[in-house]
């Protein structure tokens, strides 16, 4: 017997916006993760192992706070968060969005 947990956010744009509107991404993070993934108007349920579901958990919070802080979250974003969660050495995507690189505004020479 499986656990589950339902997401809910602001609205459906919301939700999509995580997920680079790409219902093949949701597909890839089922297959990632070992889970069933569901969503409808503005959330997300996830059924599988309480491990799994966790990695869910932290997977779309991940790109929450990410997408908070300004960072646009396309496929490249979010396969890279799918694989942070996965492996704790590398940091998540949110950590990522609060690096500044600063550059010269002058080209040079």
């Amino acid at each position: 017997m499986s656990d589950s947990i339902t997401l809910e956010y602001e609205n459906a744009r919301a939700l999509a916006a995580l997920f680079a509107n790409d219902l093949k991404l949701l597909k890839q993070a089922e297959d990632a993760l070992g889970v069933k993934m569901t969503t409808r108007d503005g959330w997300v349920r996830a059924e599988g192992s309480p491990e799994k579901l966790e990695s869910v958990r932290s997977l779309f919070s991940q790109l929450d706070r990410a997408k908070t802080s300004g960072l646009n979250i396309r496929k490249p974003e979010f396969l890279y968060a799918l694989r942070s969660v996965g492996n704790s050495e590398m940091p998540g995507l949110d950590e990522l969005a609060d690096v500044k690189i600063q550059c010269s505004p002058r080209r040079p020479r």
